[in-house]
């Protein structure tokens, strides 16, 4: 009978860990925008606007330092000629604004995000983009993670 002697084995073990998370940090912009022939009427129409928007937002319960408008964005429409192409006539200008709302009340925003379009009763064509959602705890969470799945890989070696 023949004995088999094993030096040096090594056995490697993975662990795991798990756990659901919530976001805690929100960021949502919105965005808003005035036609007019004259640039002064439209520049004064989009500070309006801008107004109404803050005034709606702070009323929803988000506080004026959470809120960041954005620089305004101009465009000149030039007529078309009869071949479609630009002419040198301004038919309008387009002024278009966005701002933006980052908080910790996640669930807020959320839903002021959803009913927005409100704003349209006061004559502001306001566009919702999708908020985007944070987690900004991640380094602790990595740390008991690590300490879950080392735990998890012991229990699995043992």
């Amino acid at each position: 009978m023949q004995v088999i002697k094993f030096k040096d084995q090594v056995i490697s073990v993975t662990g795991s860990a798990q756990k659901d998370i919530r976001s805690d940090y929100i960021v949502w912009r919105g965005a808003f925008s005035i036609r007019e022939v004259s640039l002064p009427a439209a520049y004064k129409r989009l500070n309006e606007s801008l107004e109404k928007v803050k005034k709606y937002l702070v009323s929803k319960g988000i506080n004026e330092k959470e809120i960041v408008a954005s620089q305004i964005t101009t465009e000149t429409i030039y007529k078309k000629n009869e071949k479609g192409n630009d002419t040198n006539d301004i038919q309008w200008y387009r002024l278009s604004q966005s701002v933006e709302v980052r908080s910790k009340e996640v669930d807020k925003v959320t839903q002021i995000s959803r009913e927005c379009t409100e704003l349209i009763n006061q004559e502001v064509q306001f566009e919702s983009q999708a908020p985007e959602y944070f987690y900004t705890k991640l380094d602790e969470l990595k740390i008991e993670m690590l300490a879950r799945a080392t735990e998890n890989a012991k229990q699995r070696a043992e």
